[in-house]
This record gives structure tokens, sequence and C-alpha cells, in this order.
């Protein structure tokens, strides 16, 4: 009798501990994680590399045509 009270209050206890769990991650949400990551990562690197070059394409174009007005 002893021995199934004690293994019942056992049970009782350790499954509110077991509720408290966070959730586990799987290694491939980590991986979709990484790769959603890495494309936002790009996509922010591509904006800023383009207005690199529209910015570098736009005094070129400005001495462009003062050389043609000089002309």
């Amino acid at each position: 009798m002893h021995k199934v009270l004690l293994v019942l209050f056992s049970a009782l206890l350790s499954a509110p501990v077991l509720a408290q769990k966070e959730p586990r991650e799987y290694p491939w949400e980590r991986t979709v994680k990484r790769i959603e990551a890495d494309e936002a990562k790009a996509a922010r690197s591509k904006k800023a590399e383009q207005q690199r070059e529209d910015d570098t394409k736009k005094p070129e174009k400005k001495t462009d045509a003062e050389n043609k007005k000089d002309k």
C-alpha cells in the first residue's frame, strides 16, 4: 500500500513539472529559422548594394550631361 501511494504521489508531482517544460525545438526548425534569417540578410544587403550602385551612377550621369552642355 505504501509503495502504491509513493508511486502515485511521485507521478502526480512529476506531471506539472513535465507540463511546464518549454516546447522542444527540432533541428529542422532551427535550420528553417537560419535559412529565413540568411534570406532576409541577403535581401537587405542586395537593397543596400543597389542603393550604392544607384548612388554611384547618378553623379556619372550628371557629369555626362554637363560635358554634353559644354560641347
